[in-house]
């Protein structure tokens, strides 16, 4: 059995979980209580959470695939390379 309660907040909180609410509404297409916004920023709080995590130890794995490539040596232009041309042998 659920049970209510009552909780107080502030007027620019209440203003911004009714914001909320009405975006998850013309999102779903339907009513929803400020119950329901609750739940979904808990989730999303949730969600955040546990990304963050992930996200944390791919951004440590792309870190150290970009120093390795950065560690390569890679064939490339030498200093006859970059010898000045005379451009007017090409043809009009």
């Amino acid at each position: 059995m659920n049970q209510s309660t009552t909780i107080k907040v502030s007027q620019p909180t209440l203003k911004a979980l009714h914001r909320v609410a009405g975006e998850l509404q013309m999102k779903r297409g339907e009513q929803v209580t400020l119950e329901e916004a609750i739940t979904y920023l808990i989730n999303q709080n949730d969600r955040l959470k546990n990304g963050a995590g992930a996200q944390g130890k791919k951004s440590g794995q792309d870190r150290s695939a970009i120093l390795a490539l950065q560690a390569q040596e890679f064939v490339c232009a030498g200093p006859e390379d970059y010898a000045e041309y005379d451009f007017e042998d090409i043809g009009d």
